[in-house]
């Protein structure tokens, strides 16, 4: 059995590696009517996160509503 320590450091390695499996498992927002959420990603979210993770400097054109705000603020 693995210690703990093993265990978070397991974690770590995977999120900071993993952007899109960080924001799933541990980045919650605030939704008007349902209260504190867990962030679920759609697909074209995980594409731009991880654009956005090989690249420090991005440009998007978008419309208006599909969190990618909310995704890109930091």
């Amino acid at each position: 059995m693995a210690d703990i320590k093993s265990i978070i450091k397991q974690e770590f390695v995977k999120s900071a590696s993993d952007p899109v499996y960080f924001m799933k498992k541990y980045c919650w927002i605030q939704h008007p009517t349902r209260g504190r959420t867990q962030f679920n990603l759609y697909p074209f979210q995980e594409k731009v996160l991880g654009l956005l993770s090989k690249h420090d400097k991005s440009v998007i054109l978008k419309s208006r509503q599909l969190g990618i705000s909310t995704l890109s603020k930091g």
